[in-house]
């Protein structure tokens, strides 16, 4: 499914000038029609409406798209999400016991010996 076609409203669009192959990316939704200013300039909108489309263009430009090459899950991804996480929970668990001796010896607790008897 990774390739499948997606809905008018949900494609990749950008702004290419017919002549020079420059790309504007100027939507903030693909389903918003072309601003006006680089109407007059001769960009026209096109449409992505598969991943290997966006990504056989972005290919052929030289241009890198975050979500296509660097969001997608990878073998032992989830093995690496899982230590990353156990990692900060561990940094966060030694900050937290630094942040309580810290006050404890701040506040003299546990520096008095008490005689009783």
């Amino acid at each position: 499914m990774a390739n499948a076609r997606v809905s008018f409203r949900e494609a990749t669009a950008v702004a290419i000038h017919p002549i020079t192959g420059d790309p504007i990316f100027c939507f903030a939704r693909p389903s918003d029609p072309l601003p006006e200013r680089y109407r007059r300039l001769g960009y026209e909108k096109r449409q992505f409406h598969t991943l290997h489309e966006l990504r056989r263009w972005c290919a052929s430009k030289g241009l890198t798209n975050d979500v296509t090459d660097y969001d997608q899950p990878h073998e032992g991804f989830m093995e690496e999400a899982q230590r990353q996480q156990e990692e900060a929970d561990r940094k966060w668990q030694e900050s937290y016991a630094r942040e309580r001796a810290l006050a404890a010896k701040a506040m003299g607790v546990g520096q008095h010996k008490v005689r009783i008897g």
